[in-house]
């Protein structure tokens, strides 16, 4: 996951959500802090590909949208459920999803550090 990156942002995307599929995204991850015992994680919710070969991606606390590179989140998203399979952790459908989004790959959880 470290080789995404953003190409760039929408800084006011209320009228594009739903047109980028972050109305129900398809694919939603968590990140939690090691020791933390309460609270929600930090989440990034996944879009669908815009048809310029970038992918809608929403910090769930942030209004902005980021784009980035398709084929680098296709390889970071096979990574990552590659390392969930492989460590047992449950690893959500690639299919569409209802809001509010389940929790993906790296697993539920990612490794906490």
């Amino acid at each position: 996951m470290t080789d995404l990156k953003a190409d760039g942002y929408l800084d006011r995307p209320e009228g594009d959500l739903s047109r980028l599929g972050l109305v129900k995204p398809t694919m939603r991850l968590e990140f939690w802090e090691k020791d933390k015992k309460e609270g929600a994680p930090a989440a990034l919710e996944i879009g669908r590909e815009d048809g310029k070969g970038k992918v809608a991606m929403k910090d769930s606390s942030w209004p902005s949208v980021l784009m980035v590179d398709a084929t680098a989140w296709r390889t970071a998203s096979a990574q990552a459920t590659k390392v969930a399979r492989e460590t047992g952790k449950a690893v959500a459908k690639s299919s569409p999803v209802s809001s509010p989004a389940p929790s993906m790959a790296p697993s539920a959880r990612t490794p906490r550090r």
